[in-house]
């Protein structure tokens, strides 16, 4: 095996492993992007039924009030007190205030939680996002790195000299001075 071969051997060598570890790269960061996505969903399922509890909670809550209401009323017009005068109407106005009160407490405790289960959503989104497009800057400096190995092989084997018996192009075949042709030197334009 002549040294040409060995030199070439090399460089694709290195072109393969750095080929498979931007994409083990890029592999990771989707797959960190897919989990956040999974995570994020699963937070807004959590958002809704928060929600949703929070509304049957409040719901429940006004049952156990009118219930509540109803047997005041009931008890107070079993001991021969007027309903429609006096403390009776105090004590329920009092009562159903208390009841919107604490209704009004369930459902904002619930729409709390929901923002909050919203909010890690996002924030799983966001880690995700970051996650893919640090794995795809790794991946490019991977590919840096490796072209850098690969023209640095190339260059200590002498193939960027012009004239060298080793020249990139008397391995490939052709001009050592491609660039002083005379269709490099031509005014026409090129037609594609």
């Amino acid at each position: 095996m002549g040294i040409e071969t060995a030199i070439i051997l090399s460089i694709a060598a290195t072109a393969t492993s750095t080929g498979l570890a931007m994409y083990a790269q890029h592999e990771a960061g989707k797959q960190a992007d897919e989990v956040a996505k999974a995570n994020a969903l699963n937070r807004q399922i959590e958002a809704e039924n928060a929600r949703t509890a929070s509304e049957e909670e409040a719901r429940n809550k006004q049952d156990e009030g009118r219930h509540f209401i109803a047997t005041q009323k009931a008890t107070a017009a079993a001991g021969n007190i007027m309903l429609n005068v006096g403390a009776p109407l105090v004590i329920e106005a009092d009562t159903r205030n208390i009841l919107a009160r604490e209704k009004g407490y369930i459902l904002k405790r619930g729409r709390d939680e929901a923002n909050y289960l919203t909010n890690q959503a996002n924030i799983e989104l966001a880690i995700g996002k970051n996650a893919k497009s640090q794995a795809n800057k790794r991946a490019l400096a991977i590919g840096i790195a490796g072209v850098g190995s690969i023209a640095g092989t190339a260059a200590d084997a002498g193939w960027f000299k012009q004239g060298s018996k080793t020249s990139n192009s008397s391995l490939f075949g052709g001009s050592t001075n491609n660039f002083s042709s005379s269709a490099w030197k031509t005014k026409k334009p090129v037609n594609f």
